[in-house]
């Protein structure tokens, strides 16, 4: 018995020996990547607006608004044309309004003589009667109030036509004339019997067609045709009576018949 317990620590230590043997890696195999463990990250303090200057005042097209008269920036005239109608004097014109919405507000006109004279004061309103302003372009109208102006009375030149027409271009080729033309006015069938022109001096000179000499009918076919400005009452009619007689009427500067109807259409 006391032979057999050697045999057996030997066989024992064989076994483990055999077993380690078997055992080719000890080393560890980590499972996945670590990550650190996660830290909460520090805000930042709360932030307050501090207001420094009172919020400045925008119109609709984001400029500052800083005085009464703003909005006059965005409105501009043009055409405007004064005018005699019965006993009334009368202004009408275009306005164009540049700024997204209508605008409506009290807008004066003055009128004025050729030196500097007030003559007149009225308020400009639209084909409705009333002072709204609408976006893009509008008719404008204005009455005078309390027009009192010392007029001279017309004086009929002795000039001939020739002569007097020639002075004219010379000395004032933009200036508009009045001219008046007598006959019938018929589409197709017109005539036109006699004519006054008046110019700004209120200098007239009067004449009867049926007279005209060649001279005379050539320089007065060459003033009705040019773009010399002329203002007419009525200046359809006046177109188809001239039309008759062989003249052609260009530079038709401003109707007072039309400009009576768009001021008061009603009447």
């Amino acid at each position: 018995m006391k032979r057999l317990l050697p045999v057996l620590a030997l066989l024992i230590a064989a076994l483990c020996l055999t077993a380690l043997a078997g055992c080719e890696d000890a080393t560890p195999v980590l499972a996945g990547t670590p990550t650190p463990a996660a830290t909460p990250t520090p805000l930042p303090d709360p932030f307050t607006a501090e207001i420094t200057a009172a919020p400045s005042v925008t119109d609709a097209l984001g400029n500052e608004i800083r005085e009464d008269g703003h909005y006059w920036q965005y409105l501009s005239f043009g055409e405007l044309r004064v005018y005699e109608y019965g006993e009334g004097t009368f202004l009408d014109g275009i306005c164009v309004n540049a700024y997204p919405l209508p605008l409506d507000g009290e807008v004066d006109i003055v009128y004025t003589t050729a030196d500097g004279k007030v003559c007149g004061i009225g308020k400009i309103h639209n084909a409705l009667g009333t002072t709204l302003l609408e976006k893009v372009l509008g008719a404008i109208h204005a009455d005078a109030a309390a027009f009192e102006e010392d007029r001279d009375e017309v004086e009929v030149t002795s000039h001939d036509l020739v002569t007097w027409l020639k002075e004219h271009k010379e000395n004032t080729p933009h200036a508009g004339m009045a001219l008046f033309v007598e006959g019938t006015g018929r589409p197709a069938a017109g005539d036109a019997t006699r004519l006054a022109i008046v110019n700004q001096q209120r200098e007239a000179i009067a004449v009867d067609l049926g007279e005209l000499s060649p001279e005379e009918e050539k320089a007065l076919g060459e003033w009705l045709a040019s773009d010399s400005p002329k203002y007419l009452h009525e200046g359809k009619a006046a177109y188809h009576m001239l039309k008759g007689r062989g003249f052609e009427l260009g530079g038709i500067a401003h109707d007072t018949a039309i400009a009576a109807y768009l001021l008061r259409p009603g009447q």
